[in-house]
């Protein structure tokens, strides 16, 4: 889950497929494996909003989806 093209690959199925729990559990995965401080300070996302919008209540922002992705895929 480290890879980026196979993580970009895996978040962009399941945006098209309308899984956002899906893309919630892959990305958390993938934050399992990386420190957390530091991909939220790198994708401009405070860690408690990262966290709060993969909860299961989340309902995350396209703008924070944006940089999560960004942050993953660039």
């Amino acid at each position: 889950m480290k890879d980026k093209k196979y993580i970009s690959k895996a978040l962009w199925d399941c945006l098209v497929a309308d899984d956002v729990d899906g893309f919630k559990e892959i990305l958390m995965t993938h934050l399992y494996l990386v420190d957390k401080d530091v991909f939220a300070a790198d994708a401009g996302i405070p860690r408690r909003t990262l966290f709060r919008m993969l909860s299961s209540e989340g309902n995350p922002t396209l703008a924070n989806i944006a940089k999560i992705v960004h942050k993953i895929c660039a």
